[in-house]
């Protein structure tokens, strides 16, 4: 994910302070307590592991866990802008026809908030206004090469695959959801193979 200068804030909240704010909205938007919980555990992993510019693993995670609790996601990618400044490639997740963006917070090769905080149900988390990036823009500018591998590669294959994890992105799909579930990887390839993301333009 590439993104230029873009709103910086002053002070940033602590995570614990995110995490409250993630479930609020989620709530007001209908949302499950499970799905807000799911969110949460897959900020905080960002964030533990300083996961800058990883919106197509964040999103591709986002994607299964809120499928897993019930949710109706799609698994989208294309350009954004913030407001002024140069498009960017892109993934983000929408649920009932919403933004959830948690990667925004954390862009490629800048500082954390310099192109928002993270968004959920369409609500930048720190501002508690409307994100101030464009998703979905159409430039006539080709993807990138990073963002061309991830649509032409299988979904399986991107979240197997996926570095530095025992087993590439299930380990993080498994420690996301309720404990109190039966985690098979096997059944979950076969349950996700044919997933596609979707182009916004």
């Amino acid at each position: 994910m590439k993104c230029n200068v873009g709103q910086r804030y002053n002070k940033f909240p602590s995570d614990n302070e995110i995490c409250n704010s993630i479930r609020n909205i989620a709530h007001e938007n209908g949302l499950s307590k499970d799905a807000a919980d799911v969110i949460c555990k897959v900020y905080r992993y960002m964030m533990d592991k300083k996961l800058a510019g990883g919106c197509h693993a964040i999103s591709s995670v986002l994607y299964v866990v809120l499928k897993e609790v019930g949710e109706k996601p799609q698994l989208c990618i294309g350009e954004c802008q913030k407001r002024g400044l140069p498009p960017f490639d892109h993934s983000w997740v929408t649920l009932n026809g919403k933004i959830v963006d948690l990667a925004i917070y954390l862009p490629l090769d800048m500082r954390k908030g310099e192109c928002g905080g993270p968004v959920v149900s369409g609500v930048d988390v720190i501002s508690m206004g409307k994100p101030s990036i464009d998703y979905g823009i159409t430039t006539g500018l080709p993807f990138d090469w990073n963002t061309s591998t991830v649509i032409k590669v299988p979904f399986n294959e991107y979240i197997s695959e996926f570095p530095d994890e025992k087993d590439g992105l299930w380990t993080v799909i498994e420690n996301a959801l309720p404990s109190s579930r039966n985690f098979d990887i096997a059944a979950m390839k076969e349950k996700y193979k044919d997933v596609k993301r979707v182009v916004v333009r």
